[in-house]
């Protein structure tokens, strides 16, 4: 090499430092692709939740596929769609920032080629050459603040899979071709964690999502009601408090459906088709009230044992003994009362009107009322309350 090729050459490579610097190119790339290798490798720990979940639904599927969470399949498919996207995308941020990073070595070596050894030729082709990598740099540190911005969305969409694939693996609860029954089996199905997990009860036709309280009084506990900021009506009809409303993460009420198929004892007539037989004299079920009230001073209300009846009965209270705790046992005293709402009312439907709430009323009206419009008033001010169920 001519001693103004290398003149020419230590001017560049003093040149791309002054650039360097400038526009912070290498730390910005090196950032960014820092950035790219902590997104495949959380992709890669997301596929493999993924792949594991499609195992363990798969063999669901082929082993009954009445019993098949339908729901969780469809989230998986979602899923993996997405994973694949956010894959395409990545691997498109990667070829951008290698294609115009070797836009920039080539415009560098098509200068030192073409330049002449003259000493005034070689300050016109330096002054082009700052000039034009100047202007690439400016082109790629914005291109590479684009990209980075691209990963950060990527990123944000990959969080949103990986919540869905840990909240599938949470509902995992049973072995390959079972159903829980209530909170108390997901408990004893080695799951500690409270929170939302699918049920199915043997008077259920369809599972269905509900609560779980794996910390109080020995955990395996189903919401029934909850109530904390008075966020939620609860002066509805007899539909809704058939069928439940609210929202799980909020306050809510599971149904009287529900309730009436985690307490009742059933057995199942196979034939052409499925029929919801009750038992006499199966297994009880216990019953919780948890009040908290405006000092924080929590108090319990617990039933040994509990029971409402169906529908065609307006799911009268059938069974409820055996009291303990320090919340008060009023509760007793509503056995056999039936519920009521405004557009479904019994002989003492009146007192829905009266207090806005559908309740199990009878002559006194109620002893215990939850779904009062104003709950942090009436006789005693409460800042929060639970009633649940045990199996």
């Amino acid at each position: 090499m001519s001693s103004t090729e290398s003149a020419l050459s230590s001017d560049l490579h003093d040149d791309q430092i002054f650039f360097d610097d400038q526009f912070e190119l290498p730390r910005s790339f090196s950032e960014a692709e820092h950035r790219l290798n902590k997104f495949e490798l959380k992709l890669s720990q997301v596929q493999t939740a993924l792949e594991k979940m499609l195992e363990v639904h798969g063999a669901k599927v082929d082993q009954d596929d009445t019993t098949a969470p339908t729901s969780d399949i469809s989230k998986i498919e979602e899923v993996v769609k997405d994973k694949l996207k956010l894959h395409k995308s990545c691997e498109n941020i990667s070829t951008q920032i290698e294609t115009k990073l070797e836009e920039i070595k080539e415009q560098l070596l098509k200068k030192v080629v073409k330049a002449k050894f003259s000493t005034t030729e070689l300050e016109e082709v330096k002054r082009d050459v700052i000039t034009d990598v100047s202007s690439q740099l400016n082109s790629a540190k914005k291109d590479i603040f684009k990209l980075k911005k691209k990963l950060d969305f990527t990123n944000e969409k990959l969080d949103d899979v990986t919540k869905v694939v840990d909240d599938l693996e949470k509902n995992e609860t049973t072995k390959v071709g079972e159903v829980v029954k209530n909170c108390g089996e997901v408990l004893r199905g080695g799951k500690t964690t409270s929170g939302v997990y699918t049920i199915k009860p043997t008077g259920a036709s369809e599972p269905f999502e509900v609560v779980c309280d794996m910390e109080t009084k020995g955990g395996g506990w189903t919401y029934v009601l909850r109530r904390f900021n008075g966020s939620q009506d609860f002066y509805l009809n007899w539909t809704d408090y058939k069928n439940g409303f609210g929202h799980l993460d909020e306050e809510f009420w599971l149904g009287l459906e529900h309730l009436y198929e985690l307490t009742g004892n059933f057995g199942l007539l196979v034939g052409d088709e499925r029929v919801r037989v009750e038992v006499l004299g199966g297994k009880s079920n216990e019953l919780l009230f948890v009040f908290t009230n405006l000092e924080g001073k929590i108090l319990y209300s617990h039933y040994k044992e509990f029971q409402i009846g169906g529908e065609e009965e307006s799911y009268a209270i059938k069974v409820v003994k055996d009291y303990s705790g320090d919340g008060g046992q009023s509760f007793l005293t509503h056995l056999n009362w039936k519920f009521s709402t405004l557009d479904k009312q019994d002989a003492y439907g009146g007192c829905v009107k009266t207090y806005r709430a559908p309740w199990w009323y009878g002559p006194a009206c109620f002893h215990v009322q939850l779904t009062y419009s104003e709950f942090h008033g009436f006789s005693q001010s409460l800042k929060d309350v639970k009633m649940m169920v045990r199996g």
